[in-house]
C-alpha cells in the first residue's frame, strides 16, 4: 500500500523533490491513522511539525487520484485545523468535513462519510457550553428517566460499564 502512495505521488509532482521527500514522510503515519483512532493523530505530530504536516496533507488532498488517499489526507487535515484557534482554520475544516461527509463514502476499508458525520455531530451538539442531547435511561431501581427532567440543576453523569 505503501508503494501505491508512493508512485501516486511521484506521478502527481513531477520533478519536485522538497514536497515529494515531505509527502513521502508524512505517507507511513497516513496510512496508521487509517487504521486507528486519535492515537494516530499524536504519531503525525510525532513525525511532521504540524505547519509540514498540513502542507504536505493539502498537497495529498488536492492532487492525488486514488480516492482512499484523498480521504485519508481530507479527514486527518480536518481534523489537524480543529485543533488551531483561527476561526478561519475551523471554518475550513468544517467544510472538509461536510465535503467528506456527503460524497466520500466507504473509500477502502474506512467508512469516511460515517466518521466525518460523527465529527460534525460532535462539533454541532456536543460542544463545552450547549444544551446536552437529551436521552431517557433507568436507575438501579428500574424506573425510567429523562435528562430532560433535571432542565436548571446540576446533573453528574458517570457512565461506566464492564466491557
Amino acid at each position: 500500500m505503501l508503494e501505491i502512495f508512493r508512485m501516486q505521488l511521484r506521478h502527481m509532482l513531477g520533478g519536485k523533490r522538497k514536497w515529494l521527500v515531505a509527502i513521502c514522510l508524512a505517507l507511513p503515519v497516513l496510512l496508521s491513522l487509517a487504521q486507528e483512532s486519535a492515537g494516530g493523530f499524536q504519531a503525525l505530530q510525532r513525525e511532521l511539525d504540524r505547519e509540514r504536516s498540513m502542507a504536505a496533507l493539502r498537497a495529498i488532498h488536492v492532487g492525488a487520484d486514488l480516492p482512499e488517499v484523498v480521504a485519508t489526507a481530507q479527514y486527518v487535515l480536518a481534523t489537524l485545523l480543529l485543533q488551531r484557534p483561527s476561526d478561519e482554520e475551523r471554518s475550513e475544516a468544517r467544510a472538509l468535513l461536510v465535503e467528506l461527509a456527503e460524497g466520500a463514502g466507504d473509500v477502502g476499508e474506512v467508512r469516511w462519510a460515517e466518521r466525518a458525520a460523527a465529527f460534525l455531530f460532535e462539533l454541532d451538539r456536543l460542544q463545552i457550553g450547549m444544551v446536552a442531547p437529551d436521552f431517557e435511561a433507568v436507575d438501579q431501581d428500574g424506573v425510567a428517566w429523562r435528562l430532560s427532567d433535571y432542565r436548571g440543576k446540576v446533573v453528574v453523569l458517570d457512565f461506566w460499564g464492564f466491557w
